[in-house]
């Protein structure tokens, strides 16, 4: 059948949620020829000379024209395949121009919707403490480091509400899906070329054992691992909706595996182990412990004795042995020093982004204090805190309260993240504002069920 341009465009307007299948094969295709061809640039291109985000506005507009849904799309897309992250080596700095067409999706969002936005507790209480930062602000250290990191947190919570707004129904859900896991594909596939196309090749990934790590186009291989964790509880959520088959279940789990490994992030690998607990245990229940203890000790094994292994062997000669590198022991002096700052500003905190003033004197540099939970109460106190924890556990809480099958997941993979953030500064990360808004649409979605029920 012939496909015009008005079936195309009518597509777009009902959210690919219209009856023609042909028309929604058309949009799959548009956002792959998109991303191989991001990819090609990427690859071939000085990436300190990157031009291709001077095709960014004229794309998003036209995306803008159809509906911002279809925009936000394009974002995530983006985002999770790094594109958004080494905007920092752009002279046209797309961050900016990221910011620029989220602000304009979400006027006209607003517009369309007539702020028809169902708010939920978590919502309200990250609200307040967005409203309560520059307060905090106001009493920090250092203003300019301040006034910095209120940029990036304002836009990393700007994209969580345009994430809310724009992800009106469940039937969308798998469109976002869709279009995170094909970025995480498409990011490890860009580092198999890369590596293929080096003098080193592709064995230098295993033989050099963590020294070289693969960060595809993010600027640190733990963002890029935190990225493939998403998508793959996302894949796990189509398999088990018979959304994807089990060719295609093996095929991309064992992508993002290869992915997951190769960036050598020892966080990323142990939250990784955690999501496949949440896997087996929702397989087989209480008899999965039994499976998960058994391929444990086969893979504690394996890094103990592989000569490819090496930094994730740190893990387990810290644990046992008490012996720790370099990269640990600066951590442990980071987190040590960020609980002293919390205790002489338990109330209001140091300031956000005013850790960064006294690092240097623990570790090589001005350093972020690698963990969300302390980087928060640290640079704003109790007051901020209160605010942040009520809005991440009311989000969980929220996620398993009769939970089906898509919050459930959903709850799993906001835990994951979660146990990330133990090891790593997450709160203004762009990937961090998405799911979080994906997670908390869905559990507006519940809420809004379980009124119409009553």
């Amino acid at each position: 059948m012939a496909i015009g341009f008005e079936e195309i465009k009518k597509s777009f307007l009902t959210e690919f949620n219209g009856e023609n299948k042909d028309v929604k094969v058309i949009c799959v295709l548009f956002f792959v020829f998109v991303h191989a061809f991001l990819l090609i640039i990427a690859l071939f291109f000085d990436l300190n000379k990157l031009t291709i985000f001077w095709f960014l506005p004229i794309i998003t507009t036209l995306f803008l024209l159809g509906h911002p849904f279809i925009s936000l799309l394009l974002c995530l897309f983006l985002i999770f395949s790094g594109f958004s992250e080494i905007s920092y080596l752009s002279q046209l700095h797309p961050v900016k121009l990221l910011t620029w067409v989220l602000f304009t999706s979400a006027i006209i969002g607003f517009s369309q919707r007539k702020l028809r936005l169902k708010l939920i507790l978590p919502d309200y209480m990250l609200l307040l403490f967005i409203l309560y930062l520059p307060i905090s602000a106001i009493f920090s250290y250092n203003t300019v480091l301040a006034t910095k990191r209120l940029y990036w947190l304002f836009r990393t919570y700007a994209f969580y509400f345009i994430v809310r707004l724009f992800l009106s129904d469940r039937g969308q859900i798998r469109w976002v899906f869709l279009v995170v896991i094909l970025s995480a594909l498409g990011s490890i596939l860009y580092t198999i070329a890369t590596s293929i196309l080096s003098n080193a090749g592709l064995l230098a990934l295993l033989k050099i054992g963590g020294i070289w790590r693969g960060s595809a186009l993010f600027p640190n291989p733990n963002l890029w691992g935190a990225t493939l964790l998403i998508s793959l509880g996302f894949t796990g959520y189509l398999f088990e909706e018979r959304k994807i088959n089990r060719v295609l279940l093996i095929v991309i789990f064992t992508l993002i595996l290869f992915g997951i490994f190769i960036t050598y992030s020892r966080g990323t690998f142990i939250a990784f182990g955690i999501m496949i607990l949440f896997f087996i245990f929702r397989k087989f229940r209480y008899r999965g412990l039994i499976i998960a203890v058994f391929f444990t000790s086969i893979l504690l094994i394996v890094v103990w004795n592989s000569p490819y292994f090496m930094r994730y062997k740190t893990i387990l000669l810290a644990l046992f042995q008490g012996t720790v590198d370099t990269s640990i022991r600066e951590r442990v002096n980071l987190l040590s020093l960020a609980v002293d700052l919390f205790k002489r500003n338990s109330l209001i905190g140091v300031g956000p982004g005013n850790f960064l003033e006294f690092s240097s004197a623990v570790a090589s540099g001005n350093k972020q204090v690698h963990n969300l939970y302390l980087e928060i109460l640290c640079e704003t106190g109790i007051i901020g805190g209160v605010f942040y924890f009520t809005a991440l556990l009311s989000t969980v809480i929220l996620a398993y309260r009769d939970a089906d099958t898509l919050t459930y997941y959903m709850g799993m993979l906001f835990i994951v993240i979660l146990v990330l953030g133990m090891v790593l500064s997450l709160e203004f990360r762009f990937f961090f504002g998405a799911i979080w808004g994906i997670v908390n649409s869905v559990n507006s979605f519940k809420k809004v069920k379980e009124k119409q029920k009553l």
